[in-house]
């Protein structure tokens, strides 16, 4: 593809029993990394919040049983 229309072209490899081909693999832009550790900050608070919606439900539970 030459990227103005969008549309993808390819040729049959020279064996044509098998129908495989060949995609070049040229580079393009680079992307963003992901993961790191900024994401180790929200899993820590994540499990915070669940421990403490778990801790306030068990609370509320014993406070309506008396």
């Amino acid at each position: 593809t030459d990227g103005s229309d969008g549309l993808i072209t390819y040729t049959k490899a020279a064996d044509p029993e098998t129908g495989m081909f060949t995609i070049g693999n040229t580079p393009g832009t680079q992307l963003p990394s992901t993961g790191g550790r900024g994401t180790f900050i929200y899993i820590i608070a994540g499990v915070f919040l669940i421990l403490l919606a778990g801790t306030l439900l068990i609370i509320r539970k014993r406070k309506n049983e008396q």
